[in-house]
């Protein structure tokens, strides 16, 4: 048992607080970094110019791999209404000798959205001799089909794909420390639901290994240390029970030995007074013994252990009807599983008064035993009560059919200790049905 308190734990490493946020702020600045590489090595390139000799050239048939040229019955978009649009619309009017609403000129910037550009011309464009970067131009043949005209070259695309690139690399390479990041941070929520799980079936389990990181360490404490007053609680109270059953057993002998001078009468009656809480006296020593005494864990199947246990019954007369099926084997302690199985079966039989069915199974990692008998059942608010010691359904289990009600509670503690559990229920047919539950 550890004996490190949550005041006791010292800061052997960094905050949790603070390796996250240096994390997140390390791949915020690596992806930065790359964003800064991808400006200075690869920028994006200059915009093309190109001449209106050039565009009308190219619009009269004279198309180049710069430049291309389709026919079309529409030109798939309207004049541009910029200065700079208008400007190169009406030199083009002019050189095709073309009416203007035959000619049609839009301009794009430099990511490819097709509308005008808001900024005034540069010099060179202002002598309405040249077009930059990407555009439109189209116009209209005498047959009533359009001619456009649109730069062929992809360089902005090819630009826009390798910054795209670089961002998927950044999230390629930041995508291993958030997954590092997430499963350092689940693994103490993780650790601690299976040190809790692993509390609930054993409380004397060992305690939890103390981490490098301050708060786990500090959390990891504190649960050791509740661990440990459980423990001390536990083993506080079944001390003080002992104790009391034990000397219980002075007083008994003495009332025993007054007896000797009473009437036959009195004395048969209290006789049987004595006899009966000696027994119970006897039942809460084992009980409690049986509680205390570490687990002997070894594989086993479960179904030779049932088979031994209605092997006795039918050998002390009680039938019991046990399915035939494979084996299933469990690691568990021997000796404990005998009992809780001898536990349900004999208390089918003695309280049902008549034969039982029994049946094994397996579902995943669970292995289940069912307990059937057709007796008159028990009331629906005394199935979980029925768990509690001393407690017993005195309308169908009297005292003259045996036990003092401990079975089932040591029952269900053996169960749980495995990382199981036993429920009752009744049949709709008639009769109570035992179900033990055990994980592999």
């Amino acid at each position: 048992m550890s004996d490190a308190t949550p005041g006791s734990v010292k800061a052997v490493g960094r905050p949790l607080f603070l390796r996250i946020f240096a994390l997140l702020l390390g791949s915020l600045l690596a992806v930065q970094a790359l964003n800064v590489v991808l400006v200075i090595v690869t920028p994006p390139p200059a915009p093309r110019f190109f001449s209106l000799e050039q565009i009308e050239r190219a619009l009269k048939g004279g198309g180049t791999e710069a430049l291309k040229r389709v026919e079309t019955d529409d030109p798939g978009f309207e004049q541009g209404s910029a200065r700079y649009e208008r400007r190169i619309h009406d030199h083009l009017a002019t050189r095709l000798r073309l009416p203007s609403e035959a000619v049609r000129v839009r301009l794009r910037d430099a990511f490819g959205h097709p509308r005008p550009f808001r900024r005034g011309p540069s010099p060179r464009e202002a002598t309405g001799t040249s077009i930059a970067g990407d555009f439109k131009a189209a116009f209209r043949q005498p047959s009533g089909r359009w001619v456009v005209l649109q730069p062929s070259g992809l360089e902005i695309g090819f630009w826009r794909w390798r910054a795209i690139a670089t961002l998927a690399l950044a999230v390629l390479l930041a995508m291993p420390i958030a997954w590092w990041l997430s499963r350092r941070i689940a693994r103490p929520i993780a650790m601690f639901g299976a040190a809790a799980e692993r509390l609930g079936r054993d409380p004397r389990s060992p305690p939890m290994a103390l981490s490098s990181i301050p708060e786990v360490a500090h959390a990891t404490s504190a649960f050791n240390e509740m661990q440990a007053q459980l423990q001390r609680y536990v083993a506080d109270r079944s001390l003080m029970l002992g104790a009391v059953a034990h000397d219980l057993r002075t007083p008994l002998m003495r009332i025993a030995l007054h007896l000797e001078g009473a009437s036959p009468s009195v004395r048969l009656a209290v006789e049987e007074e004595v006899a009966d809480m000696q027994s119970m006296l006897t039942a809460v020593l084992t009980f409690l013994r049986d509680q205390e005494q570490p687990a002997r864990c070894q594989r086993l199947d479960l179904r030779t252990v049932v088979e031994s246990v209605a092997d006795g019954l039918d050998d002390e007369g009680h039938p019991v009807e046990l399915e035939a099926g494979p084996q299933l084997v469990i690691e568990g302690d021997p000796v404990a599983l005998k009992s809780l199985v001898s536990n349900l079966m004999r208390n089918a039989v003695v309280h049902a008064g008549g034969p039982i069915r029994v049946l094994l199974g397996e579902d995943g990692s669970t292995i289940w035993l069912e307990v059937q008998d057709r007796g008159p059942g028990i009331d629906e608010a005394l199935l979980e009560r029925m768990f509690e010691p001393f407690v017993r359904a005195e309308a169908s289990r009297s005292r003259e059919t045996g036990g003092i009600g401990l079975g089932l509670a040591s029952a269900r503690a053996v169960a749980r200790g495995h990382g199981g559990d036993v429920t009752l229920a009744n049949r709709p047919g008639g009769g109570l049905v035992a179900r033990m539950e055990l994980s592999r």
